[in-house]
């Protein structure tokens, strides 16, 4: 994940504004369809193993996220997004671009006089 989607996250994990399914949508998004562990996606968001695996369970009802076992070793698993989770964490980087573009409109506005 690059420097600048870190920082976007962390603010987002801030704002209270975003749910965890959506910053783990988003953090897998950042992946690059690598996929991550659960373990990742605890350190990443900041949230707890069982609060990460509600939101995989939330997620994977939606159809947002596949859970794939590496064949060397099925105690591992790794979360992937599908097409449509691809599109849904896109919906969510769209509202945060527009979000912060309010934000820097209600910061540079001058007050009337």
């Amino acid at each position: 994940m690059n420097e600048d989607h870190h920082a976007a996250l962390a603010d987002i994990r801030q704002s209270g504004m975003f749910s965890c399914a959506d910053l783990v949508l988003l953090t897998l998004a950042n992946r690059y369809g690598a996929g991550s562990l659960l373990s990742d996606l605890v350190k990443a968001t900041g949230a707890s193993y069982s609060t990460i695996n509600m939101a995989k369970n939330s997620l994977e009802k939606k159809g947002y996220v596949v859970e794939r076992f590496p064949e060397r070793d099925r105690r591992v698993t790794k979360l992937y997004l599908t097409e449509f989770g691809k599109s849904a964490a896109q919906d969510r980087w769209d509202i945060i671009r527009i979000l912060a573009g309010l934000e820097h409109v209600i910061k540079n506005a001058k007050p009337e006089t």
